[in-house]
């Protein structure tokens, strides 16, 4: 469900994603109890089949004549980056070019981790949280919360109609001293550093949050090493909210 609209998701003969409305018109069975058939979507409910543009192809009832009002509501949709993007408008108006540039999701030297998060607030206040780390000596004392965070250096800040761009640093910085979060900092490109207790880091952090623009999301791309020396472009870690 996107949008308040039930969305039906499979892939035709080629392997290429389709995207339609989820309920047969004739007598509203859901589609996703049915089958794919030759490409198309098959309702479980009377055998209409509709193919990726929703029009209804075949009917396997009578003399076999499609009923006008067969049809299903597609939706553009495209595969890039390790997702599918959906356009959810007016179809006449998709355009490919907004779909941010999220280049290194296809870079073989990362492994790309993936999840979801269900929230139950609107997504502005989720920009908020992401937004604002001045939170996490309060939510997240036992974990995330270090002077590291609550006293970045806003080295560069550039501002545009959709987005913010912010390159952050904090030199000569202690890690949170949890084993876990540590060792998820330090560990970067499977090179696995043993530090001590009061080991000191650098921390670099590029921030890209894009809340007002077509895709709403928020890219970091973060860096530790150890204190006065050089962060190979290599070794940092990416991370996408979107």
């Amino acid at each position: 469900k996107i949008l308040n609209e039930q969305i039906l998701l499979y892939r035709n003969e080629a392997g290429e994603m389709v995207a339609t409305s989820n309920t047969c018109p004739h007598r509203f069975a859901p589609l996703h109890l049915g089958k794919v058939v030759d490409g198309t979507i098959e309702c479980p409910y009377h055998g209409l089949r509709f193919n990726g543009e929703g029009r209804c192809v075949y009917n396997p009832d009578g003399d076999g004549r499609i009923p006008a009002g067969a049809r299903l509501k597609s939706y553009p949709i495209t595969e890039r980056l390790g997702a599918a993007w959906i356009w959810m408008g007016d179809p006449a108006k998709v355009d490919l070019a907004m779909i941010p540039d999220f280049e290194f999701l296809d870079d073989p030297a990362y492994r790309t981790v993936k999840g979801v998060l269900h929230v139950r607030a609107n997504y502005r206040y989720i920009n908020d949280n992401l937004m604002g780390e001045a939170h996490l000596h309060m939510v997240h004392h036992d974990s995330l919360a270090c002077d590291m965070v609550r006293r970045f250096n806003v080295d560069k800040a550039i501002l545009s109609v959709s987005s913010v761009d912010l390159n952050r640093s904090l030199l000569c910085t202690l890690l949170p001293q949890v084993g876990s979060v540590q060792q998820a900092m330090i560990d970067i490109a499977q090179t696995v550093i043993v530090v001590a207790d009061n080991s000191k880091f650098d921390r670099t952090a590029l921030c890209v949050i894009a809340p007002l623009s077509e895709v709403d999301y928020i890219v970091t791309d973060t860096g530790t090493a150890p204190a006065a020396e050089e962060l190979p472009d290599d070794i940092k870690r990416k991370f996408v909210f979107a």
